[in-house]
């Protein structure tokens, strides 16, 4: 799961065109020290939770939480996007802001032969997760606050400060875990009638959607 932040000025978030919105990375999680993905606790009905960076600069903002369905990603192409946009206000009197090097155009910062976008390790347990797009911005922080898994060929870094997102509230009852969040390798049987019923470019018309939603 990746976290992006994007700054609209000072112009409203809602009169902003997020055509032109030059992305940033504040969070990314993968593989738990336990081997588990970081999905599973969604599975289990928890929430996902990430932490505004405490020296951010006050303005409007767009945040993009991203999930990445790996089932398929051992082919290319097969990776699955499923992104999710909110708009927040940041107030107070810091000074952080991402460099220019590390903002990137979403849909553009990935590619189909991007690392964690193509894995043929994907369903090898012991194999690193290496995540795609942009490192974490170092003004963020530098102790990572995700799982163990390999950081962006530029490095990672993680969320730091004290000012949360929003999250939906809790479910009253949560329920128990029933498995494990593991990646099982289809036949090439299975995957023909999977993609047959799920196309798995997919992604590809959410990209272009994306952009005309937040």
């Amino acid at each position: 799961m990746l976290t992006y932040m994007a700054s609209c000025g000072s112009t409203p978030c809602n009169k902003f065109d997020s055509q032109g919105a030059k992305w940033f990375k504040i969070d990314q999680v993968g593989r738990k020290s336990n081997g588990q993905w970081a999905q599973q606790d969604l599975m289990n009905g928890q929430t996902a939770k990430v932490t505004l960076p405490s020296t951010l600069a006050p303005g409007n903002y767009l945040i993009r939480h991203e999930i990445i369905a790996l089932h398929l990603a051992n082919s290319r192409g097969g990776a699955e996007f499923y992104p999710s946009c909110s708009q927040l206000k940041v107030g107070g009197s810091q000074t952080g802001a991402p460099a220019q090097n590390e903002l990137v155009a979403l849909p553009g910062a990935y590619s189909d032969d991007d690392p964690g976008i193509f894995d043929p390790d994907v369903f090898n347990p012991g194999s690193k997760y290496v995540f795609p797009g942009p490192a974490v911005a170092k003004f963020v922080g530098a102790a990572s606050a995700g799982g163990t898994d390999g950081g962006n060929a530029s490095g990672s870094g993680g969320g730091g400060g004290d000012a949360q997102t929003p999250a939906p509230s809790a479910p009253a009852s949560k329920p128990k875990p029933t498995g494990s969040c593991k990646l099982k390798k289809k036949s090439a049987s299975a995957n023909v009638a999977a993609r047959t019923v799920r196309p798995r470019h997919v992604s590809r018309v959410m990209r272009g959607l994306i952009g005309h939603s937040h």
